[in-house]
C-alpha cells in the first residue's frame, strides 16, 4: 500500500511544483517517471525540511546579547538548510549538491564569506571543530578558490554545529560572519533546490 502525502502537506513555504507533484502522482505517475528515487513518504519528509528551511527566521534566547542570538540564529539556519539539501539529495539518489547550483550562486556564496571572515577566524574555527579531515582539507580549497564549491563549507559548519563543538564567537570569530554566511548561502540553495524539484516535475509532465 503506498503511502499517502497528508493534505496538510500544502503551503506557501513548499516547493514551487509540490502540489503538481501531489496532483502528478495522484493520476498515476509513479515516482520514478518524476525523477526521484525513493518513497512517497521520503519526498514528504523532503517537503517538509524544505518548509522548515524557508520559513526559519531566527531564535529566541534570553540573557545574551542581540549580536549573539543572530549569530546563533544562522547557525541554526544553516543547520535547517543542509538538512533540507541532505533529504533532497537522498530523494534523488544523488550525492553532489554542489550540482544543483550555478557557478556563479557558488561563487557568490563564498565571497559572501571571504568578505565577511576577515582573517580567517570563522572558517578556520570550523575546520578546528570537523572531525572530518578530508573534508577540513576541501573546506579550505573552497575557500582559497581552488575548489568551485560551497556545499562542503556548510557541511563542515553543520558538523561542528551539530556535534556541539561550534559557536558564534569560536576561534575569536566575529558572531556577524555566521550572519553573512547564513544571509547569502540559505536562500541559494533553497532556491537551487526549488528550481531542480519544479524542473524534474515540469519535464515529467511535458
Amino acid at each position: 500500500m503506498k503511502a499517502a502525502i497528508p493534505p496538510e502537506a500544502t503551503g506557501p513555504a513548499l516547493p514551487s511544483a509540490y502540489a503538481r507533484f501531489r496532483t502528478a502522482l495522484d493520476s498515476g505517475y509513479s515516482l520514478s517517471d518524476l525523477g526521484f528515487r525513493t518513497t512517497r513518504a521520503e519526498v514528504f519528509r523532503f517537503a517538509n525540511r524544505f518548509r522548515v528551511a524557508r520559513a526559519f527566521r531566527g531564535v529566541d534566547l534570553t540573557h545574551y546579547s542581540a549580536p549573539t542570538v543572530r549569530a546563533y540564529g544562522a547557525l541554526f539556519r544553516i543547520f535547517v538548510t543542509w538538512s533540507c539539501l541532505e533529504q533532497y539529495l537522498k530523494v534523488l539518489g544523488a550525492k553532489d549538491g554542489d550540482a544543483l547550483l550555478e557557478s556563479g550562486e557558488r561563487q557568490a556564496c563564498l565571497a559572501a564569506i571571504r568578505a565577511a571572515d576577515t582573517g580567517g577566524n570563522f572558517v578556520n574555527g570550523v575546520c578546528d571543530r570537523t572531525r572530518d579531515l578530508k573534508l577540513v582539507r576541501v573546506v579550505k580549497l573552497c575557500i582559497n578558490g581552488t575548489e568551485d564549491r560551497i556545499v562542503p563549507v556548510v557541511r563542515a559548519v553543520r558538523h561542528s554545529f551539530a556535534h556541539g563543538d561550534l559557536a558564534p564567537g569560536a576561534n575569536r570569530a566575529k558572531p556577524g560572519v555566521a550572519q553573512a554566511m547564513a544571509k547569502s548561502v540559505c536562500p541559494i540553495l533553497l532556491e537551487a533546490i526549488d528550481r531542480d524539484f519544479t524542473r524534474r516535475v515540469e519535464a515529467a509532465l511535458v
